[in-house]
């Protein structure tokens, strides 16, 4: 049969009465068609005519999701100077070219015209519908709704930074003074022992001296003061700062040793406090995953509820493997499923 059309998944949202939906045109066997209703994989029986029938109609605004993943077999067998009959000829070419379509409709996870050059200093998401798209550290900031975090990160640090400067300055004037009072006891030491006539001298400048000591004694306590003041800045700078960081996990694994696993957090606690998905990134750092794997794992409760990874171009996932020397793999998750970034 030619092949025409080109290929896209067809979309649609239920209304809880509908069961019968359009599938694409061109399939060979019905294991070759999905149907994911609200991201569940779901059975299917051909409607004549149509397609697909559901044997329950899915909820009013539930989304219905049909797509086709052509199996990567050839069935045919032609033997040497045998028949080669037109029609199993031309399906064998046919199911390449529905193979080739379902390549390259997956494949497309770049925004269009990406090139090296626009791609840098950038991520890569998904807009709101559900598109490719790249946007700088300052359009992520604000779309990950963190603006006031990073700015009052900023301004914590700044004051930080003057209350390091006070400390500084504040024990340089303790060391001066504890310096003028070491040489001030000094002298006085020496007028007292030079000659007793003198002892009134002396004393008077082992009193001054005193006295100097007493200054330097409360300039060490405003140094003190300040290095504490200066610590406690310090600290909310961190803890700002930690309020965006957080929501970035990086697993940098050696793999020289053997092969490793890593099982991830539950999904529910992969939200921060302020809403806010984290971001997981596991990362081969050694070079030899290609050897010694990495592994990614749901843990057995989630897993047990449901929990899945989303992958770009593969569906549903258990846990994720890295098989490629220097491999990355970044997960992201709404609270109740993990998604596959790249």
């Amino acid at each position: 049969m030619p092949v025409t059309e080109q290929y896209t998944p067809r979309d649609y949202t239920g209304d809880g009465a509908n069961q019968v939906f359009s599938v694409p045109n061109l399939w060979f066997e019905q294991s070759d068609v999905i149907v994911e209703v609200a991201g569940v994989l779901t059975e299917w029986t051909r409607e004549a005519g149509v397609g697909v029938r559901l044997a329950t109609a899915p909820a009013s605004g539930a989304s219905v999701i049909i797509y086709r993943e052509t199996s990567l077999t050839q069935d045919k067998d032609f033997q040497t100077a045998g028949r080669m009959p037109a029609t199993e000829v031309a399906e064998g070419f046919d199911r390449q070219i529905l193979i080739n379509q379902e390549v390259k409709y997956n494949s497309s996870i770049l925004p269009p015209n990406s090139t090296p050059s626009n791609r840098q200093n950038t991520t890569t998401g998904f807009d709101s519908s559900g598109d490719p798209i790249t946007r700088t550290a300052a359009e992520e900031i604000a779309h990950l709704g963190i603006t006031a975090n990073v700015n009052a990160a900023a301004t914590s640090a700044a004051a930080a930074a003057a209350s390091a400067t006070d400390a500084a300055t504040s024990q340089s004037q303790a060391s001066t003074s504890s310096y003028n009072a070491y040489n001030s006891a000094n002298a006085a030491l020496s007028s007292e022992n030079s000659a007793s006539a003198h002892s009134t001298t002396a004393g008077n400048q082992a009193n001054y001296a005193t006295t100097q000591a007493g200054y330097a004694s409360q300039s060490a306590i405003a140094a003190a003061s300040s290095e504490t003041a200066a610590a406690t800045s310090a600290t909310t700078a961190q803890s700002a700062a930690a309020q965006i960081v957080s929501h970035d996990i990086v697993f940098k694994t050696g793999t020289n040793s053997g092969t490793i696993s890593h099982t991830l957090p539950t999904v529910s606690s992969a939200v921060g406090g302020d809403g806010i998905p984290h971001k997981f990134t596991l990362i081969d750092k050694d070079g030899n995953a290609g050897t010694n794997s990495l592994s990614l794992l749901i843990p057995s409760g989630d897993l047990s509820s449901g929990v899945r990874i989303y992958q770009p171009t593969a569906g549903q996932a258990i846990g994720l493997t890295i098989s490629e020397n220097y491999g990355v793999v970044e997960l992201t998750t709404d609270g109740t499923q993990w998604y596959q970034l790249t």
